[in-house]
């Protein structure tokens, strides 16, 4: 059964206004039918999560009760898919290449989009391919078969780490979380000031992706929000998008060590 969307915005435009939604007999039938449908909708939902819970019980049993039939099986697979490489060389040439270029293709909305979360904010890039936000910047990428599957296994706890999905190396250098088991890249006590994730990215995208000195893109840089007030002097504008400007490492680091805005001038007082 569908969510009956185009249903209710169909009979709610068949309404005048919220007077006669609220007084006239007719409308508050109709309002009862919307509600109905809406609740059969959510209780079919909850069936099928039910059901999906006792299979996930059922299937983790078996799993238990089997691990030696398992571990055979694998094994056996393993030996067969060997052993065919070596009597077919030119066919298994082949097969990787296509995995090669299936795992380096771009992926289909369909196919992984709901298996995502709203950190990714999935999109349709209008010819059925997956857009995806990148984890520092937020900027909209394509992103290849391999992450995607490397962040839905962790997601889902089959791999370690949490494989968040960047648009560049870049960002991934610059990133603070990235590789990261417990504490932030360059983390010192009473001395890190790293900038909102969330003012980040809007800084980054108000100046487009670009170092505001030299013109350094995501692709060929890491980029950094800057604090154009220090935060210890003037910690209402921490969070100021007007008080941050987009830079890349290098300029970053030339700023710092200009008179007056040296890190020993804006150091964090115990």
């Amino acid at each position: 059964m569908e969510f009956p969307v185009n249903k209710i915005y169909e009979n709610f435009q068949s309404l005048e206004g919220e007077y006669e939604l609220a007084v006239h007999p007719v409308n508050n039938e109709l309002l009862q039918n919307i509600l109905s449908e809406c609740l059969e909708y959510i209780l079919e939902n909850e069936k099928l999560e039910e059901k999906k819970e006792k299979n996930k019980k059922n299937n983790k049993k078996w799993r238990r009760k089997n691990e030696e039939k398992r571990k055979e099986y694998n094994k056996r697979w393993h030996k067969n898919k060997e052993e065919w490489y070596k009597k077919n060389p030119e066919k298994s040439k082949e097969r990787k290449e296509k995995q090669k270029q299936w795992k380096s293709s771009y992926t289909s909305f369909k196919v992984y989009a709901h298996q995502l979360t709203i950190e990714e904010d999935p999109k349709n890039d209008g010819n059925g391919k997956l857009l995806v936000s990148c984890a520092y910047c937020g900027k909209y990428f394509h992103p290849i078969v391999e992450t995607v599957v490397r962040r839905i296994g962790s997601l889902l706890g089959y791999n370690h780490g949490e494989s968040r999905l960047y648009c560049s190396d870049g960002c991934k250098d610059a990133c603070p979380i990235f590789h990261q088991s417990k504490w932030p890249k360059g983390f010192k006590p009473a001395s890190s000031r790293e900038v909102d994730p969330l003012i980040r990215q809007m800084c980054l995208k108000r100046d487009n992706y670009e170092c505001q000195r030299c013109g350094a893109t995501t692709d060929e840089a890491e980029l950094h929000a800057h604090h154009i007030e220090g935060v210890v002097q003037q910690p209402l504008l921490a969070n100021d998008i007007d008080n941050t400007i987009t830079l890349c490492k290098k300029c970053h680091r030339w700023v710092h060590k200009q008179k007056g805005c040296t890190y020993y001038d804006l150091r964090c007082k115990k």
